[in-house]
């Protein structure tokens, strides 16, 4: 059934293999390579009847109780896989997936604090994929007579950033809902079909266990579908998680050194719906998770199709390259986040003065009215010419035509008799030029 969908790639929630004390490649092509070799990429040398296997890897497996059962060699001589083999993350489009081992035989531990969560915590916290998916074995909550709950898996998955999070072990489906966010049960592939409890677990909204099934996900930046499948071909369960958009249109995000350790961040929102406010956060490119920079709280405007203009300074900036984004609040605490921004804070105040390459920043603010701001920078003393021009390529008015001297400068613009449109300013300095597209909106 999954192989006639045809699909880009094979997922699981674990006990890919039930064969146990049996770590043999043999063992591994008899529960798993018979059925999805077409989609392994096998290990160099890997003696299995099915290697090589396409080029790059298909097959994500999720480690269950089953699979260290059949000896934990086994599994890490027959697949190949990101990180420690046992918790890693892959993305897939519009789809970061997140694997992780809730086997109580975890070197890295199965809690929420272990080192294993604090991995997925990082992980989930660094991802700027639109859908973050998370797949174990063990289900946080689980309305089946035979496993049941498993509390230690109740991680704050919502909280750290999941969209959904993916399970198996009781061989049966459900789909629980709790505080909004939506747990799967997906056991219909195991060896044998599980029974019910007579009292559903809270928030179970669908239980199925009439025959064996898999599922269908399919995504994009604005959906994610998942819809599960019995073996006779009947829709069990269609499930479609809509994203949610920014609360505001950004119509520009900068950042500019402004000086040793302060950097200035300046953005522009063209509308805003039930915006909060704002809070920047900030990381290393050497880190994998933002932390929000304390006090930098800025109220939003509500509901507005006004443009409106915001700065924030970082004065803990040290030395080396940050990336920014802004973490956004609505009315209803739901929070979003902005595309990041990088900034590159050198080693002294006269660096930062003096960059190494031509470059012409987007105004500020932007969209404006009645002027804006315009920054370039020069490695060196040279001729320059800066213009503006309408839609039409033609001259609007010339800015600056003259030799200056190396650093940052910045001139105003600004006018009461251009009408609302767009314009563009373009800067010629010593064989340079750039284009930066300006909004006037009255």
């Amino acid at each position: 059934m999954v192989a006639g969908w045809s699909p880009d790639f094979v997922v699981t929630v674990g006990d890919n293999n039930y064969t146990a004390n049996n770590a043999t490649v043999t063992s591994w092509d008899n529960n798993v390579g018979q059925y999805y070799g077409q989609f392994i990429h096998y290990p160099a040398g890997s003696t299995s009847a099915y290697a090589p296997g396409p080029s790059t890897n298909k097959f994500f497996p999720s480690l269950g109780n089953h699979d260290w059962d059949a000896i934990i060699s086994g599994w890490y001589n027959y697949f190949e896989l990101p990180n420690n083999e046992r918790y890693y993350d892959v993305v897939k489009g519009p789809i970061h997936f997140f694997f992780i081992d809730s086997d109580s035989r975890e070197p890295d531990g199965n809690t929420s604090g272990s080192a294993q969560g604090q991995w997925l915590q990082q992980r989930l916290g660094a991802s700027t994929s639109p859908w973050k998916i998370v797949c174990f074995h063990h289900p946080p909550y689980s309305s089946s007579s035979t496993h049941g709950n498993t509390p230690n898996l109740q991680w704050p998955f919502a909280a750290w950033g999941a969209s959904i999070v993916l399970t198996g072990h009781d061989h049966t489906y459900e789909r629980i809902v709790k505080n909004g966010f939506y747990y799967i049960v997906n056991g219909l592939g195991g060896r044998s079909l599980y029974n019910f409890r007579a009292t559903p677990e809270p928030g179970s909204v669908v239980r199925y266990n009439a025959a064996y099934g898999a599922m269908l996900i399919t995504g994009t930046s604005l959906q994610l579908t998942l819809k599960c499948y019995s073996i006779t071909g009947t829709l069990v369960d269609s499930l479609m998680l809509t994203a949610s958009p920014l609360p505001i249109q950004l119509a520009s995000f900068t950042g500019t050194v402004i000086s040793q350790n302060r950097v200035r961040l300046d953005w522009t929102t063209l509308s805003e719906t039930r915006n909060y406010g704002f809070e920047v956060q900030k990381r290393r490119d050497t880190l994998t998770s933002f932390a929000t920079i304390p006090n930098s709280f800025i109220p939003g405007h509500g509901t507005t199709i006004d443009p409106h203009s915001y700065s924030f300074t970082d004065s803990t900036a040290a030395l080396g390259r940050w990336s920014y984004r802004l973490r956004i609040r609505d009315s209803s605490n739901e929070l979003t986040y902005s595309e990041p921004i990088w900034v590159n804070v050198v080693t002294s105040v006269a660096d930062s003065r003096t960059p190494s390459k031509f470059y012409l920043e987007q105004n500020f603010p932007n969209p404006f009215n009645p002027s804006t701001t315009i920054r370039y920078t020069l490695p060196k003393q040279t001729h320059v010419v800066l213009k503006v021009f309408n839609h039409l390529g033609q001259e609007i008015a010339t800015l600056v035509n003259a030799v200056e001297q190396e650093g940052q400068h910045e001139v105003r613009f600004g006018t009461s008799i251009l009408a609302s449109g767009s314009y563009y300013c373009r800067l010629e300095a010593d064989g340079f030029s750039e284009t930066k597209q300006l909004m006037l909106l009255k």
